[in-house]
């Protein structure tokens, strides 16, 4: 799992080396994909790209092999893409297809926080709350709805809300919250049945604005039909298997069609009647068919519509399929125990009867095998010269292709990769049906040799050798029940299930394109199963024409609707779920509404001084604890920022409780704030609306400042976007003031990162800045200092353990600082209790709260341990933190170097 953690991650296609060389662009630079952790594979493709096969995949499987390769699978033409790739090193992997290209990719880290500015957008706290409502909104059986204008003019503006009655007034109560849950979230509530869906599509159906909302309300109504067909056709699959295990325990209606049956279904008995044990066979191989077929459309549905569903509707489908398997297996082991009961108490009599009986039949089967696989075997024939006559056709202009476009050639020619694997399939495919072919003709020669009497007492002991199995197929079923319900993870069989349809979906597009070669052979099984539901089957998977009665509505899953024309918001997320900021359009329309001031209800009162004026308010040359004072003695000036009270409360929880407190700020709707710009304070304001910050256009004070505005605010994503955007600013003019800030703010990963810079460029400290950071602070980089100049001791002598290996970055100080505070806790150096921290040099000053004698018996063990390179200092401070426990001494001082 730590190899798998390696490569999990997004990576970007910086570089692709075609293969011959050549110096142009191939057109799929700048692609992104990401490898999660439970196999899927997502890709981020920038438009006018270069199509690639590969691109339709989403799994992939790593190998840890020698070297490593990266499989990627999908839908195209259903072969394994396989990538060799050397392990990550510096962020920076290769992707090498032998015989293609190369692809270098690079990490793609986080840039301004992403994770953070695409949390969902919405004002459903709002709606949920009815705080600040202006507009109660009935429905037909008087539930009223506390709204508000704000939100409905941003979530649709073509609707004058301010006129009475509200145009959603009197709807059915479910209408009318699905609609103002869309006009506050832009996102459909969970659950919400088909009916109220429809019921919102007539509602809506004249009314403008509501555009979007009746695609949305359209593509989830289509995606809950898929989902009932996939669940109605596993349902079907139950029942045939329902209805097979009848047909032998004697309990199905299906008998009572048979003339030769008995009256009753309990009184049957294949060994006095082979006729109704032929019947139950021919049924049962029927419904088998069916069973078949519609495994095959079920796989097909699923490989080609599966893109119409977000990827938790995915997981939740394959998960429920997963869930049925020990359902199968128990159909399969219930078929096995009636086949037991039926066939187990045959005497030798009654099987050399019943094998008289069928001697006939498996002559005429025999027959009708032999022809089937002697027109397979020719088509397949036919299609492996058509496929290779494409293949030249395909190489005759490859190289004038290669010169005009890189890009287009570079795809092409792993199009013909994977096409010359698909030849080499179907003619591995075509050797082994010759195999069985001439097998099954030799097997046809030797029984037609026989006379009748050989013939019934080879099909007896056949039917004998396979009652006497019987019981070891059961015990195997169990095992395989008990295996699938304990061994197999839901990453695995995600993983098996999608490499199955994918592979299931190549065979069927295979047999339609070449459905005129195989028709004959197609439309031959069709009249042998005889049944509309197999008819149905092969219509729906494009390999029969549909008769003009045959046309029904259960076939609406067919090809003629795999496409969709509204929006592909079902391919990024679920319908339950709000947009990023970034997509939302409620965003936009809040921040227009800001810049605009319309509709405003509270405002902002930014009171700066000339200190404040000058935009950089935490110079680096100040403590940041001081850096506000006496900026009262500077003239105050005032400026007002217009607000709408709705929008803030509900971004905001600071802002929402001081409007609701009863104080001056919700009697006055006005918000006085201190100590901050109009500038930075607006792009404060900014993010609360549109939840988008571009952190590339601050400098390092103008970020710091606004993480004290967020910190003082409590908009925790704000603050979490700055401090990372201030990690990728340290330098040496800025880090001690970003040492600063972080501890004053309590940023631990910006608090981290610059104490690593610090140590690592120790003469930092040497600036007058690090004297206006707190004592306890000085300390700190003090101790830092030296135990960065400890390990680098200790790494130049060399000494022998893993433990002082693997320390090329600085980024290995991280993995420590907790270690180092657990130290620095342990010992009391800081300083936190007025004491100055001691000299590095020399620590035989240190208060001894034990016994002499423990010390210098500790340190003699740790000295026989990690030998005489390491100074006495070191040995005598980490024996003091561990309390001259040996084993915890060694931790300490081990934690340094690992």
């Amino acid at each position: 799992m730590e190899e798998l953690d390696d490569y999990c991650g997004t990576w970007r296609i910086v570089k692709c080396l075609a293969l011959p060389q050549s110096s142009e662009s191939t057109g799929i630079e700048g692609t992104e994909f990401t490898l999660d952790e439970s196999g899927d594979v997502t890709w981020n493709v920038p438009e006018d790209t270069e199509p690639m096969p590969f691109f339709n995949c989403e799994t992939y499987e790593l190998y840890s092999s020698n070297p490593h390769y990266l499989r990627f699978f999908g839908t195209f033409v259903g072969h394994v893409i396989e990538f060799q790739v050397d392990r990550p090193k510096d962020d920076t992997i290769q992707l090498t297809y032998e015989g293609w290209c190369i692809l270098q990719c690079e990490r793609v880290l986080n840039v301004n926080s992403k994770q953070f500015q695409s949390t969902p957008y919405s004002f459903l706290c709002a709606l949920v709350e009815g705080y600040f409502s202006d507009l109660t909104i009935c429905a037909n059986n008087g539930k009223e709805f506390k709204v508000h204008k704000t939100i409905l003019k941003l979530g649709n503006s073509a609707i004058d809300w301010d006129i009475s009655p509200c145009p959603l007034a009197n709807l059915p109560e479910d209408v009318l919250y699905t609609i103002l849950h869309y006009l506050y979230s832009e996102c459909l509530p969970d659950p919400l049945d088909d009916e109220t869906a429809k019921s919102c599509l007539a509602v809506t159906c004249d009314l403008p604005g509501f555009e979007e909302f009746k695609e949305i309300c359209q593509l989830y109504l289509k995606n809950n039909a898929l989902l009932d067909q996939i669940l109605t056709l596993v349902e079907e699959i139950h029942s045939s298997g329902d209805r097979i295990i009848d047909f032998f325990s004697g309990k199905s209606d299906a008998l009572s069609c048979s003339s030769t049956s008995s009256d009753s279904d309990d009184d049957v008995n294949f060994a006095n009647d082979p006729s109704i044990l032929r019947y139950i066979i021919i049924q049962a191989l029927k419904e088998s068919a069916i069973v078949g077929a519609k495994i095959l459309v079920l796989c097909d549905i699923f490989s080609k519509r599966k893109n119409e569903l977000c990827r938790a509707e995915r997981h939740e489908l394959i998960e429920y399929l997963k869930s049925r398997l020990p359902d199968f297996m128990k159909q399969l082991h219930r078929f096995l125990e009636v086949i037991e009961i039926s066939f187990g108490n045959l005497t030798s009599v009654q099987r050399m009867d019943i094998a008289s009986y069928f001697v006939s039949d498996i002559e005429h089967v025999l027959d009708v095998k032999i022809v089937l696989i002697t027109e397979i075997k020719t088509a397949l024939e036919q299609i492996i010269n058509a496929s290779s006559s494409k293949k030249d056709k395909n190489y005759a202009n490859f190289g004038d292709k290669w010169k005009h476009n890189v890009g287009q050639a570079l795809g092409k020619s792993l199009k013909n990769a994977l096409h010359m694997r698909e030849l080499m399939k179907l003619r591995s495919f075509h050797e082994r049906v010759l195999g069985s072919f001439m097998n099954l003709m030799h097997k046809k020669e030797v029984f037609s040799d026989m006379n009748s009497v050989n013939k019934t007492r080879t099909v007896a002991n056949n039917l004998e050798w396979f009652i006497v199995e019987l019981p070891m197929f059961m015990l195997r079923t169990k095992e395989l029940t008990a295996a699938l319900d304990e061994k197999l993870t839901f990453k695995e069989w995600k993983y098996w299930f999608k490499l199955g349809t994918s592979k299931v979906a190549w065979v069927l597009n295979r047999l339609a394109c070449h459905r005129e070669t195989l028709d004959s052979i197609i439309r031959q099984i069709d009249r042998m199963v005889e049944s509309e539901q197999f008819t149905r089957c092969l219509v729906q998977l494009s390999l029969l024409d549909a008769a003009p009665a045959a046309a029904s509505p259960s076939s609406s899953y067919g090809k003629g609707q795999i496409q969709t024309n509204g929006p592909k918001r079902s391919e990024i997320k679920s319908f339950h779920e709000s947009p990023v900021a970034s997509e939302s359009r409620l965003a936009k329309n809040a921040v227009s509404f800001l810049k605009k001031g319309l509709d405003t209800d509270m405002c902002f009162e930014i009171v700066t001084t000339t200190r404040d004026s000058s935009e950089n308010s935490l110079s680096p040359v100040q403590s940041p604890k001081g850096a506000y004072a006496g900026a009262g003695e500077d003239e105050a000036q005032h400026m007002t920022i217009k607000a709408h009270c709705i929008v803030i409360a509900s971004r905001c929880d600071w802002f929402r409780k001081a409007l609701l407190s009863g104080m001056k700020e919700s009697i006055n709707k006005k918000i006085v704030i201190h100590d901050t710009t109009p500038h930075l304070f607006l792009i404060f304001l900014k993010y609360l609306y549109g939840g988008q910050v571009d952190t590339g256009q601050l400098s390092t004070e103008q970020l710091a400042d606004l993480m004290q505005l967020s910190d003082r605010y409590e908009v925790d994503c704000l603050k979490q976007i700055s401090e990372d955007a201030l990690k990728n600013l340290i330098d040496d003019d800025s880090a001690l003031f970003l040492l600063g800030i972080a501890d004053q703010f309590n940023a631990r990963a910006l608090r981290t990162a610059a104490l690593e810079f610090i140590a690592l460029n120790k003469d930092i400290i040497k600036s007058e800045v690090f004297y206006d950071l707190p004592e306890d602070l000085q300390s700190e980089v003090e101790e830092m200092i030296t135990w960065v100049e400890l390990r680098n001791s200790q790494r130049s002598e060399e000494l022998s353990g893993p433990q002082f290996l693997n320390h090329d970055s600085p980024s290995s100080l991280s993995s420590s600082l907790l270690d180092i505070e657990e130290l620095f806790s342990a010992v009391n150096i800081s300083g936190k209790e007025g004491e100055q921290a001691s000299d590095s040099s020399s620590l035989e000053d240190l208060p001894l709260t034990q016994d002499s004698a423990q010390l210098e018996a500790c340190v003699a063990q740790l000295r026989d341990i990690v030998g005489e390179s390491v100074p006495r200092d070191e040995l005598v401070r980490v024996s003091l933190a561990a309390d001259y426990d040996v084993n915890r001494a060694l931790n300490f001082f081990f934690s340094r170097f690992t």
